[in-house]
């Protein structure tokens, strides 16, 4: 791009902020062309000048300056209702006056220039037309932020060289270098290729392996007793035909109808064949007339089983319960003899009884007469009538007598009833015991005779003699076992034909169906083989494709290096002399004096060397971040930026400087101002800070005289102006206060 003369190239004019950040209501910022600064505290407002002039020319920010997420949040008023935000920007050109404004309530960007009016995407083209410069060129060449030089005092090379790519312009074009990426292109070559050789390596392994396993198959078959002819699904088929042919043969002669087994014509079939011959040779086994002729001579022979045991059981209850009636004859002889005894003991008891009773009635006629005695004298005896001798006490000796009464009689009467009633008690336990167990044997007698009648009705006679009972029952038994091993012989007879039926399905299964399962492997796997040998030959092509898709990437990035080398280099080359001297100027370093940026090729990117050295010689030079303080590096980095600002070719004759002095101590301050003085007698400069010593430093420079100067003292919604005009060096209005 042609570098347009001075007084050709478009200046600032005003600045029109309304609802915007700092801005609840609308301030116009004037500067008709002329220098500027804006000056004041922290938070009253100064960088919503320079953000709503970014926004209104391009709508948006760089990433790495402002995130373009949540826009509408950020910059809507901080203070105020809601309302649309809105910035108008104002560029003059001698005579002519560019007007860009974007709104977002009407949400449309528009370009006046003259009479004519553009919007939005002409608006935009219109823009780069006439300012001659994008977004990226605009923040790396007019619109100084910190953020974009502050890679510069990293410690990582990495981070520098980013910083120095933003600076130069080229940081679009280093994120473009490793998107051309060759290694995804040759590896999924080389993939492609590994997973060809891959195939074919698994493919041999695997072709062994199942040739090998149909070797061990087929000597497997052969012990069974096939031969090569078998080795063929025709010939599985032609085996299991001949299974089909035996088991419907046997079944026929056992009196079973079984359905007829389908072809085997294939080994997937094979495992179904043979679960239907398991099931037809149990439907033989469990429906055959053996089988059915078997049934009731077992169900017979089990029941008899079981009346011999209750018979047996029976008599050994009855014999059981037989044994304690003898011995208790035994011990107490016949039962009639035990009868007769308790009644001849209860006639004893009977006898001596009434004994007691006629003593008893004696003593009471003598208790009476001594009673009577007592009373009165009596010469006869009131119980014989006799007349009492002389000298006699009839009361003592009736006394004496009840006594000997008493002692003698009554308790030797007494004694033999309570012995005798205890030899009847005696006795009536042992007829109860007798009693007990004469119950317990008719009990058992009548088991016995229950069981006789089950045999006898079983047996089909009318009636059994005891001790016929046992031989009969054995006699039956004896017949009915014959019988059931006639049957069983038979039965094994059919048991022999019927596993050898099975033991031919089961012979196929396990060597037959294998090798021709293993041939149809070895088949499938063949022509599997075939079709992965025609994908191939579309992979090998198609990594063909990718490794040539590599090396273009490669030629690509190389050029695209070597485009960015000689770009940044034309760069650096243009800028370098304004930077050293700026350099010089604004570090005044006490040895390293010598400022220089250049690049440095590397194999697979650019770097740049930002090396400082002693009247630049090579051997004392040393990584500016290694030499310079972080005061010193951003003075560097701000000279570096005004030199390429100076020499990027565009239509603005305007650098917009944001807070130019963080990290400078008081020398490079003076410094920075006597250089921005210098700056603003050739062009447009605006400055933007919140020092006051710098804006002092700045008017002892005759910047202030020559410039638009907006102090701001306080912000309460909206930021408080006081402007002074540099045409009559008074107060453009006075102290204004808009909200």
């Amino acid at each position: 791009m042609t570098r347009a003369p001075e007084g050709a190239r478009w200046r600032l004019h005003a600045i029109n902020i309304r609802h915007f950040r700092g801005v609840a209501g609308e301030r116009t910022v004037r500067f008709d062309g002329m220098p500027g600064l804006l000056h004041g505290k922290n938070g009253v407002g100064k960088s919503t000048v320079a953000q709503c002039l970014q926004w209104a020319l391009y709508g948006r920010f760089p990433q790495n300056v402002l995130a373009n997420v949540s826009l509408a949040r950020f910059l809507a008023p901080v203070e105020g209702k809601k309302k649309a935000y809105c910035g108008e920007v104002v560029f003059q050109r001698g005579t002519e006056r560019l007007v860009l404004r974007r709104d977002e309530a009407e949400g449309c960007f528009t370009l006046t220039s003259g009479s004519r009016c553009y919007r939005d995407e002409e608006a935009e083209a219109k823009r780069d037309e006439l300012l001659g410069l994008d977004m990226d060129t605009f923040v790396r060449s007019v619109l100084l932020q910190q953020n974009r030089i502050r890679g510069l005092l990293l410690d990582e090379p990495r981070d520098r060289n980013k910083a120095l790519d933003r600076l130069l312009g080229m940081d679009a074009l280093e994120q473009l270098v490793p998107v051309v990426q060759s290694d995804k292109f040759a590896n999924a070559a080389r993939a492609w290729r590994s997973c060809m050789a891959s195939d074919e390596r698994n493919f041999e392994a695997k072709d062994k392996l199942l040739n090998q396993q149909r070797e061990v198959a087929e000597r497997i078959a052969r012990d069974e007793g096939f031969k090569a002819k078998d080795f063929t699904r025709l010939g599985l088929q032609q085996a299991y035909a001949a299974v089909a042919e035996r088991l419907a043969s046997t079944a026929t002669r056992y009196g079973v109808e079984i359905d007829a087994l389908p072809p085997c014509d294939a080994a997937a079939k094979a495992a179904a064949t043979h679960g239907r011959v398991m099931k037809a040779l149990q439907t033989i086994r469990l429906r055959s007339k053996l089988t059915q002729q078997l049934r009731p001579v077992q169900a017979r022979l089990m029941k008899l089983y079981r009346l011999q045991e209750t018979w047996s059981q029976a008599l050994g209850a009855r014999n059981d319960a037989a044994e304690p009636v003898a011995a208790w004859v035994k011990k107490n002889g016949e039962k009639e003899d035990v009868v007769a005894a308790k009644g001849r003991i209860q006639k004893e008891i009977k006898m001596r009884k009434k004994a007691l009773t006629d003593a008893d009635a004696l003593y009471q006629l003598l208790h009476d007469a001594h009673a009577y005695t007592e009373r009165r004298e009596v010469e006869t005896c009131p119980v014989c009538d006799q007349a009492v001798p002389r000298g006699v006490n009839l009361t003592t000796a009736l006394s004496k007598r009840m006594k000997a009464l008493t002692s003698r009689v009554l308790n030797e009467l007494g004694n033999a009833v309570e012995t005798l009633e205890q030899q009847v008690s005696t006795i009536e336990t042992k007829l109860q015991d007798r009693a007990d167990l004469d119950s317990a044997l008719a009990r058992t007698q009548r088991s016995v005779h229950s069981a006789q009648r089950e045999v006898a009705k079983e047996l089909e006679f009318d009636a059994l003699a005891e001790p016929k009972v046992t031989k009969r029952i054995e006699n039956a038994i004896a017949r009915l076992e014959k019988e059931e091993k006639t049957v069983k012989d038979d039965l094994e007879i059919m048991e022999e034909e019927l596993m050898a039926i099975q033991a031919l399905s089961h012979g196929i299964q396990v060597s037959l169906v294998p090798l021709v399962q293993k041939r149809e492997e070895q088949a499938a796997h063949e022509a599997e083989w075939k079709k992965r040998q025609a994908a191939h030959e579309e992979d090998s092509a198609r990594a063909a494709r990718m490794e040539g898709c590599a090396v273009q990437l490669d030629q690509i990035r190389t050029a695209l290096l070597r485009a960015k080398d000689e770009i940044a280099t034309e760069s650096l080359d243009r800028a370098g002399p304004r930077a050293a001297e700026l350099y010089r100027k604004l570090v005044r370093h006490p040895r390293f004096d010598t400022l220089r940026l250049a690049t440095q090729r590397r194999k697979l990117k650019v770097d740049y060397a930002f090396e400082v050295s002693i009247d630049g010689a090579s051997r004392t030079a040393l990584e500016a971040r290694l030499a310079l303080s972080d005061g010193q590096l951003t003075a560097t980095a701000l000279g570096v930026f005004f030199a390429l600002a100076e020499s990027t070719a565009h239509g603005l004759d305007l650098l917009y400087v944001d807070d130019p002095t963080q990290n400078l101590d008081l020398p490079c301050k003076e410094a920075m101002a006597k250089v921005i003085a210098e700056i603003a007698q050739r062009k447009q400069v605006i400055v933007a800070t919140h020092d006051d010593d710098f804006v002092g430093m700045l008017d002892d420079q005759g910047f202030n005289e020559r410039a638009y100067v907006h102090h701001i003292p306080r912000w309460d919604g909206d930021p408080t102006y006081e402007t002074t005009s540099p045409a009559v060096g008074a107060t453009r209005g006075g102290r204004a206060t808009t909200r």
